[in-house]
């Protein structure tokens, strides 16, 4: 009978300050890690681009709705 394979579910570590959460994350994606999340108490700018994150499209989708929204709201006023 073979033995399974150990895998690691997760880790987690704490940071002083988010210039430490930022070179981390920074060394997580130059070491190739792919899934994995950083969080903090409030937004700290440059994360996405430390993390190796895209760009998201989801701004793009919302501003197409909110115009489809509004063409049709303006459609049904008039």
């Amino acid at each position: 009978m073979s033995q399974p394979i150990a895998r690691t579910a997760g880790m987690l570590a704490a940071f002083e300050s988010p210039a430490t959460l930022m070179r981390a994350a920074e060394k997580m994606r130059d070491a190739g890690y792919t899934h994995f999340d950083c969080h903090s108490p409030f937004p700290i700018h440059g994360m996405d681009r430390a993390m190796g994150l895209k760009r998201s499209p989801l701004g793009f989708i919302v501003g197409i709705v909110a115009f489809c929204a509004l063409s049709g709201a303006s459609l049904m006023m008039w």
